[in-house]
């Protein structure tokens, strides 16, 4: 696990943070695009992405950014990654849970971690979302008869 652009005041605020020492990732200064080589196997994971991840490659590389696409920025994320010329590419929420269409696909870092990490121990999508998802995201496991809903939201995953 990589940590990327830690310098300045970003560095100074994760340097507050309780047990950030003891983070079992590598932090770095430089942002990613200095030190990644090959864009082959590298994704871009944001809420608009191209394709939906149906499982995690050991092999690639996948970025969770940390721009807030939301509201002011909507659609930030898949234009830096495209710009960049990554791959991205969205959970598959709607595919297997149920979420009210004004329910944002937009997920905190944290909970992309915590969906990564699920998903790779259990391989299961729907418990995943389930575990991992906030309550006030509204999650229930989807119906066969439920059709597939497209809320238009952009942004980070």
């Amino acid at each position: 696990l990589i940590l990327s652009g830690v310098a300045g005041r970003l560095r100074e605020r994760f340097g507050k943070l309780s047990g950030f020492d003891t983070w079992v990732l590598d932090a770095k200064t430089e942002p990613y695009c200095e030190f990644l080589e090959d864009a082959t196997n590298v994704v871009y994971l944001t809420s608009d992405g191209d394709e939906v991840v149906q499982e995690f490659d050991p092999n690639t590389t996948y970025i969770i950014g940390g721009i807030v696409d939301r509201n002011r920025m909507k659609g930030a994320t898949a234009r830096k990654a495209r710009l960049q010329g990554l791959r991205t590419a969205r959970f598959p929420l709607d595919e297997y849970v149920a979420m009210g269409a004004n329910i944002t696909r937009v997920l905190t870092v944290n909970c992309c971690i915590d969906i990564i990490l699920e998903h790779l121990k259990t391989k299961d999508w729907t418990q995943t979302f389930l575990k991992c998802l906030p309550e006030r995201k509204g999650a229930q496991e989807r119906g066969e008869d439920e059709e597939d809903s497209d809320n238009g939201d952009e942004g980070d995953s």
